[in-house]
């Protein structure tokens, strides 16, 4: 299996245009070739809802290898953009500052109740959902910031980002360690795509001259190295902290990798009682995917309940018959779980692969742009990801994603531009 799953990721590493070795879609996108070898060697029935979860994670592994530009232009910004982030990240920061001194509860560390369960307990959700959401800008605005001679603020942000990064170690998760590498190439993609250099992007082997790029190739030794020794690592953890010998952490691994890297559409398809159509009874509260999303404005304003207010307690109410509680974990629901279940095969299909082609869309088109403006700014996450910025977590990524971090943005965007009657552009000289 892991064959399989390494030759994937080998044509996906080394045939495809990337900035370097930083590329956030090397990561992001990891899950896709895993889901794929796993219902390419395990035993699932082969049914309609088989080949519907394999077109999903195949047609959007082939989109990534479009989702970059040839070339990513050096930038400037609109002097009215940089008060929009400035604004927008001051916010974030305080909302930040006001979850750690609100929700911060060191007595109910996984450190002193040895669980990870009451991470969902908050006294304020509300801070903790504008917090997480807002931090996509503190390393754009830092570097922005930085770039542009805004020294103050940028020192304000790099303190965001060393703040962001201590309270993760209060509430960490299994790849804890991951997660610092993660963030550190996030730091070095966007310090090369929002510099006043122009970046080429361009494979590791390039097959029309059969030419090895000796950088690129230096660069992935080196990061398969680290994550090498990362997960090897973890496994002596696992040997030491739960007691397992190598052969059983070993299985822990290839668990959480394959079986559980599409846990809930798994379930789906061996399942007889659901299924990825619009056949399924009693039919799904939500008429379409956009009711799903503005979930929160039905219940909160107009005082809708649903019995099933997700899609993973509804595929779990069809498949054992009794109403699922999910509090503090919860089966992954992916885009196009969502789609299917509510939309039905063939659309919701054409809904999903139209969303993945959007952010694909998105991500070559705002990279290649010379100046960075308010639409930049709108939708950084977007970018960041491509093709896969709501794939693996539709309802999440867009909760957070309307009703904070774009409904900021363009607010102040809006205000700052009308207070702003003479905007121009600023370049870097970094």
């Amino acid at each position: 299996m892991f064959l399989l799953f390494i030759i994937l990721i080998s044509l996906s590493l080394l045939f495809r245009r990337v900035s370097g070795l930083e590329d956030p879609l090397i990561r992001y996108t990891y899950l896709l070739p895993a889901g794929i070898t796993f219902l390419l060697l395990s035993d699932l029935p082969k049914n309609s809802d088989y080949y519907t979860v394999f077109f999903s994670l195949l047609f959007t592994f082939g989109v990534v290898f479009f989702s970059n530009p040839k070339y990513c232009q050096p930038k400037s910004i609109k002097k009215s953009t940089i008060y929009v982030l400035i604004a927008v990240s001051i916010l974030g920061l305080i909302f930040t500052i006001l979850d750690i001194l609100i929700n911060y509860d060191l007595s109910k560390s996984v450190y002193m109740m040895g669980s990870f369960d009451y991470r969902g307990d908050l006294n304020n959700s509300a801070f903790k959902f504008a917090a997480s959401s807002l931090s996509e800008l503190s390393i754009p605005a830092y570097i922005i910031t930085k770039n542009y001679d805004y020294k103050f603020f940028s020192r304000i942000f790099l303190l965001w980002i060393i703040i962001n990064i201590v309270f993760s170690l209060t509430a960490p998760s299994k790849a804890l360690v991951l997660n610092f590498l993660s963030i550190a190439l996030d730091w070095l993609f966007w310090l090369k795509v929002l510099s006043s250099k122009g970046v080429y992007f361009k494979p590791i082997i390039n097959t029309n001259m059969l030419l090895v790029s000796k950088r690129f190739f230096k660069q992935l030794i080196s990061l398969s190295t680290a994550v090498l020794i990362i997960i090897i690592s973890t496994l002596i953890a696992f040997n030491n902290l739960l007691d397992l010998d190598f052969a059983q952490s070993f299985e822990i691994l290839q668990f959480r990798l394959f079986d559980a890297s599409y846990d809930l559409a798994f379930r789906v398809i061996r399942s007889d009682n659901v299924s990825l159509d619009l056949t399924n009874i009693p039919a799904n509260e939500f008429s379409n995917i956009i009711e799903l999303w503005l979930k929160p404005i039905f219940k909160n304003l107009f005082k809708i309940e649903y019995n099933y207010d997700t899609i993973p307690k509804y595929i779990d109410f069809l498949r054992t018959g009794s109403k699922g509680s999910y509090g503090f974990s919860s089966p992954n629901s992916n885009l196009f779980l969502e789609t299917t279940i509510l939309h039905g095969r063939i659309v919701g299909l054409f809904i999903m692969s139209s969303i993945v082609v959007f952010g694909a869309y998105i991500r070559r088109k705002y990279l290649s742009l010379k100046v960075i403006d308010t639409k930049f700014i709108c939708l950084i996450p977007i970018i960041l990801k491509g093709p896969v910025f709501c794939f693996q977590e539709s309802l999440g990524f867009f909760t957070g994603y309307f009703y904070c971090y774009l409904t900021l943005v363009i607010f102040f965007g809006i205000l700052i531009n009308f207070i702003i009657r003479e905007d121009f552009i600023v370049s870097s000289s970094k």
